[in-house]
């Protein structure tokens, strides 16, 4: 090995290692600063969160929508793919595809619970629904007790 391959592998060397020296001096003085303001105050308010892709487009939304919370996932089109909601009627986790539009929706309310699975028109293709007086099963609107 010459001389100059040596010094141009030693060059690439100190250069790697300064770039992971700032890296981790970046992350020490982050977690340093995110303990530091934790130990004064642990709340963080807002009326909602959102995160953008590379693209503006809002991907994941944390807010208050019109009966309560939401945590909701989106598609690049802006479209919900995963949206879990509370409010005053009860939960519900609600899954999207936004691709055929169909759609299957877990949720609980103070008297019933259950399971609902649409086709891409909004038809019912399956529903599981229970209560304290028993529950029932619809499999292509066939109700099976």
């Amino acid at each position: 090995m010459t001389l100059e391959e040596r010094i141009g592998r030693l060059e690439k060397e100190n250069l790697r290692r300064r770039r992971t020296s700032r890296f981790l001096a970046l992350c020490l003085a982050a977690a340093l600063g995110m303990t530091g303001a934790a130990s004064g105050s642990r709340t963080l308010e807002a009326d909602k969160i959102l995160i953008k892709d590379s693209g503006g487009r809002v991907r994941i939304f944390l807010g208050l929508g019109a009966n309560g919370p939401v945590l909701d996932f989106r598609a690049p089109d802006q479209k919900s793919e995963i949206s879990l909601r509370a409010g005053e009627a009860g939960p519900a986790l609600v899954l999207s595809s936004t691709r055929d539009g169909k759609r299957a929706e877990l949720g609980a309310t103070e008297r019933l619970w259950g399971l609902h699975m649409t086709d891409a028109k909004g038809n019912t293709r399956a529903k599981v629904s229970a209560s304290e007086s028993g529950g029932r099963f619809i499999q292509q609107n066939t109700i099976i007790r």
